[in-house]
């Protein structure tokens, strides 16, 4: 336990934390951040300090702090900012961009003195006066340094550490529950139910009715939670968002709200996708309230900055009765009285709203908007309506957040600003347009645009109908379902100890998997469909292992597909005994060829194959995931002991389940599975441990491996005996595409993919002494 010392010039408790002096808050928020980057914090100089004259006096009271970034990459340096800043410690990465630090013009210049400065939100008051200036300065958009440049850091909003998931009080496993069996119904327009882990799951109206079984006291507040995990703020009894009385009577549905003619250019995709992409980027209030330039809005950023444009719209009171126009002016001058809370969001304004729009008047207000965003943005792209459905919602976004004449603006030299961006729209160049997008790379909002416009690239390449919109899915052309004329079948020959032979077994009536002829291209392009939530599953059953197992062999935990003069083989691996591993090389007619044992390394779970050239032969050389290494080895028939020439150092991996594929061109890599509270946390890197991406999750059940490509993760989860499952989810940020369910198979043990196809390796056969090895190709992922 650190030793806590108080300033009485500051007023406050702190510590010493690895370097530096911070307050108490501050180690905590610290240490939780620490755990979840997976990498030591060290402080360069702490607060009570004034050692730095560079530093001016911002570390001269205490909350103000530098960390050091010393072997971290850009990323993960962006990636650590973007974790403080969400706990309420606002952070200036300095030395990594063009900005008056040092007076540097050029960027990543890597002279030893790049760090981050810290000056925490959380402990204001016991900052000095020149780092509360850089604390607001950060809120209106600035560095923190001498002069008037721009924030450069990631672009996160600042959050507190009372609120961050982070914070071991806002963790399920320290929640105050109460097991109460209630029924409840929204008392408000739109009630959000979260996750655990704080993570949207839906959205429910006025009067929907709630079946809960407990209460839990989580993100400070009592929540009604479901047997689905789905979490309902209960309000106070001054402001209820649940009420246990039961509706009077059903409220008529709102009618459907028909675009107005001006918008006639949209396609219908994108009108019907563009109120959720705005929701979700820019948040819906049903309430007035301020944004960060002190103008009163409402909806999805719709500006009501006067009395007479309020009041044209009908308001509500809590009772559910109309407003009357004095009360909509009294509410609009109590709104703009608070502009201290502006920089705080909308839904601070939420606790002092007593009047609200309902649900169809905010869709009109947005729609009748779009409308007159969409006519002046026409006029400097006249060409919008003939546009890919993806490129219309990317310029939507684009242009709802800059303006409709952001494609012209100009800077003081008469230049436009978005000159890159205006000449890609103008040449429907999307691949140029996707490279012009601004931004942090880490911003969720920018990778949607990024995606988008991909995706406007590759509906005009492929030629696919333009008015499909894929957003979250590739645009790719139906291919024609492969076919498979018989399964494979290899039967062992029989006799004890004949799993450790190397020789061919004979076959049994082998049967070739004959190829299709190539089938005409449609005439018309088909239209993506949504991925069942069961698919179906073509299985080829490979071989049946020979011999007998001892009855402390566990069975088969993987195949992999690999090629192999042109033809599809595998290796099936087996776990034996507790640090061996067994891998039978099965060649493409079904034949066992040889088999080779890893002694003392190796996890055959998540493993990976690849084909490399040794000596002018071709070779092939097996990763097993061991610790923090991988374990590498060309494949050879026998007994292989582990060396540290045959492992290969994984950077970045500190903590639990890791993957390794070399299945696809240009994904050669590895990535990690970590579990904090009630979230995965699943990191992608190259093989020289360079950090891609990271992805957080819902818990999704009984962990039992992963896989993944470029774009999406693959888990499998489920128990033995029960039907598993294969979620599939974008590096991007968590958005859950589909969920399949391989029938009433059991065991499904590996990920990894063959001809375009998502497959996974089955063990069957019960307690028998023989086990069928199968492939399952799940088509549609």
């Amino acid at each position: 336990m650190a030793t806590t010392y108080y300033s009485s010039r500051w007023k406050t408790h702190y510590v010493w934390f690895n370097g530096g002096r911070v307050p108490v808050r501050d180690a905590e928020i610290l240490a939780a951040v620490q755990q979840e980057f997976g990498h030591k914090i060290v402080l360069t100089q702490g607060g009570l300090s004034g050692a730095v004259a560079a530093s001016a006096k911002t570390h001269f009271g205490l909350g103000a702090f530098d960390i050091s970034v010393r072997g971290l990459t850009k990323s993960q340096v962006w990636h650590l900012a973007s974790l403080l800043i969400s706990c309420g410690i606002i952070a200036f990465p300095r030395g990594f961009c063009v900005d008056s630090f040092q007076g540097r013009t050029v960027s990543n210049i890597h002279d030893g003195n790049e760090h981050i400065h810290c000056a925490s939100n959380e402990s204001y008051d016991s900052l000095h006066p020149q780092a509360q200036a850089q604390v607001r300065e950060w809120k209106r958009g600035g560095d923190g340094l001498v002069g008037s440049r721009g924030y450069t850091g990631p672009s996160t909003k600042l959050g507190s550490w009372a609120k961050s998931p982070l914070n071991p009080k806002n963790q399920l496993k320290n929640a105050p529950t109460k097991k109460l069996t209630e029924t409840w119904y929204v008392a408000v327009d739109e009630l959000i139910a979260v996750n655990s882990a704080r993570q949207v799951k839906h959205v429910r109206k006025r009067e929907f009715k709630i079946n809960s079984v407990k209460r839990v006291y989580l993100f400070g507040r009592w929540n009604a939670v479901t047997v689905a995990g789905n979490y309902y703020a209960i309000g106070s009894a001054k402001s209820p968002y649940l009420t246990k009385t039961a509706p009077t009577k059903p409220k008529p549905s709102p009618k459907p709200v028909k675009l107005p003619a001006t918008t006639s250019g949209l396609r219908p995709s994108v009108a019907k996708a563009w109120p959720a992409m705005c929701a979700r980027y820019e948040g819906v209030c049903s309430w007035m309230y301020l944004d960060t330039r002190g103008l009163v809005t409402t909806g999805t950023g719709n500006l009501i900055d006067s009395v007479a444009a309020t009041q044209k719209l009908t308001w509500y009171t809590k009772a559910g009765t109309k407003a009357t126009p004095a009360q909509v002016a009294a509410e609009w001058r109590q709104t703009k009285a608070r502009q201290s809370l502006r920089s705080k969001g909308g839904y601070v304004y939420r606790t002092y709203a007593t009047l609200h729009l309902t649900a169809a008047d905010i869709n009109k207000l947005l729609m009748a908007k779009t409308a007159e965003f969409l006519k002046t943005f026409s006029t400097d792209f006249p060409q919008f309506g003939t546009w890919p459905a993806d490129a219309q919602l990317a310029a939507m976004d684009l242009m709802w957040q800059n303006g409709p004449k952001f494609g012209s603006a100009k800077n003081a030299k008469g230049q436009y600003v978005w000159a890159n961006t205006r000449a890609a729209f103008l040449a429907q160049d999307w691949t140029k347009a996707a490279k012009a997008v601004p931004g942090s790379a880490t911003s969720a909002r920018r990778i949607a645009r990024v995606r988008l416009l991909t995706n406007a690239a590759k509906v005009k390449a492929l030629k696919l109908d333009y008015a499909t919109l894929w957003d979250t899915k590739t645009p790719v052309k139906k291919k024609s379902p492969i076919k498979i004329v018989a399964p494979i079948v290899v039967v062992a020959a029989a006799g004890a100890g004949a799993a450790d032979a190397t020789p061919a077994v004979p076959v049994k009536s082998p049967v070739v998997v004959s190829t299709p002829k190539a089938t005409p291209k449609p005439t018309t392009t088909p239209k993506p469909t949504t991925a069942p939530t069961t698919s179906p599953v073509t299985t080829i059953k490979l071989a049946q292992l020979p011999g007998k197992f001892a009855s402390n062999i566990s069975l088969i935990q993987g195949v992999y597909p690999f090629q192999w003069n042109g033809k599809s083989e595998f290796l099936i691996a087996q776990q034996y005994h507790k640090t061996d591993s067994r891998w039978h090389w099965i060649d493409s007619n079904g034949k066992l060829k040889s088999t080779m044992v890893l002694s003392g390394g190796g996890h055959p779970s998540q493993a990976a194959v690849d084909v490399v050239t040794v000596a002018g032969k071709p070779q092939l050389r097996v990763w097993t995931p061991w610790g923090r290494d991988a374990y590498t080895v060309i494949y050879r028939a026998g007994t292989v002991t582990k060396s540290s020439s045959g492992v290969a150092k994984l950077p970045g991996v500190s903590d639990g389940s890791l993957c390794v594929t070399l299945g696809k061109p240009g994904v050669a890599g590895y990535a990690t599975k970590a579990t904090t509270g009630s979230t995965w946390t699943f990191r992608r890197y190259s093989i020289a441990g360079k950090l891609l991406a990271t992805v957080t999750t819902p818990d999704l059940g009984v962990f039992q491996g992963f896989g993944f490509d470029a774009d999406r993760v693959y888990v499998l989860t489920g128990q033995t005996g029960k039907s598993r499952g294969v979620h599939e989810f974008l590096w991007a940020g968590y958005t859950s595409l589909s969920t399949v369910r391989p029938g009433s198979q059991t065991e499904p043990e590996s990920l990894s993919w063959l001809n375009g196809h998502l497959v996974f390796g089955m063990r069957e056969g019960g307690k028998s002494l023989k086990r069928t090895v199968t492939l399952n190709r799940v088509p549609g992922l």
